[in-house]
């Protein structure tokens, strides 16, 4: 009976917030990474030199 009550209310909220800070600092699986040498990145921009109001992610090709 306690193992089942710990497990509610501990273990669970405790996955959940790791996973929502995982999720929240961009973690990405690695079959979402893209490693090849492709001429479009993903680039993110700081709070302090915002382009717009989002913030990024934008597409940025990259010459050779």
């Amino acid at each position: 009976m306690i193992e089942t009550i710990l497990f509610i209310w501990v273990v669970l909220p405790a996955i959940f917030i790791f996973v929502a800070y995982i999720y929240v600092m961009g973690f990405k699986a690695p079959w979402h990474i893209n490693l090849s040498n492709s001429e479009y990145r993903d680039v993110y921009s700081e709070d302090t030199n915002r382009i717009d109001e989002v913030g990024g992610p934008y597409k940025v090709k990259i010459e050779k």
